[in-house]
């Protein structure tokens, strides 16, 4: 068999996790489905000496499928830590984005420095810490926004100080003012 190949910074960090997390479970099933058909060709053994022989030619196939597995996780996460950096300072961000967040705060919160976080999330995430958070915060305005909250309180409730930098960095990201974006939003809902 052709061993697959990953080319190096092709999948997102959701799909890299996702990918992880399926083939732990591949592996999982591989080591029960190896140990089952062990376990059957103990069984058998005492009789049937052609089942045995077949049952047993199924368990180098499910050893090489590990190894082949464990390689490929390997290639994806060449290193746990890293990744269980990036995924717990996205989720950080992802639940306290309306407080002041800044570089230091995450990168403390990781026992890391500012400059190392930076280079891990985006080698996962292709984006910034800091991206993401004005990302994130952009997108729960236009939620906020979009159900008929005012744009001082949607400027405050993710955690901007200032009405203005709100209204201006809005208009960076989405190309409408935030009023603008309200006034067109919530009148097509209320119709």
């Amino acid at each position: 068999m052709q061993p697959l190949r990953y080319p190096s910074g092709v999948l997102s960090l959701l799909n890299q996790h996702i990918l992880h997390k399926i083939l732990d479970h591949i592996v999982t099933i591989l080591e029960i489905g190896s140990t089952q058909i062990q376990q059957r060709h103990i069984y058998k053994e005492i009789g049937h000496s052609k089942v045995d022989v077949l049952c047993y030619s199924k368990v180098p196939k499910m050893t090489y499928y590990i190894q082949e597995i464990t390689r490929i996780k390997g290639i994806c996460f060449s290193n746990e830590a890293q990744l269980e950096r990036a995924i717990q300072t996205k989720k950080y961000i992802d639940t306290c984005f309306d407080q002041a967040i800044n570089l230091e705060l995450l990168a403390r919160r990781q026992f890391t420095s500012k400059y190392h976080l930076i280079r891990v999330f985006k080698k996962y995430y292709g984006t910034t810490p800091r991206q993401y958070l004005i990302q994130t915060r952009v997108e729960q305005a236009k939620k906020m926004l979009r159900s008929g909250q005012s744009v001082s309180d949607t400027c405050y409730a993710i955690g901007f100080e200032s009405i203005h930098s709100f209204s201006k960095l809005f208009k960076s990201k989405v190309g409408i003012p935030p009023s603008i974006y309200r006034s067109a939003t919530f009148d097509k809902s209320k119709r």
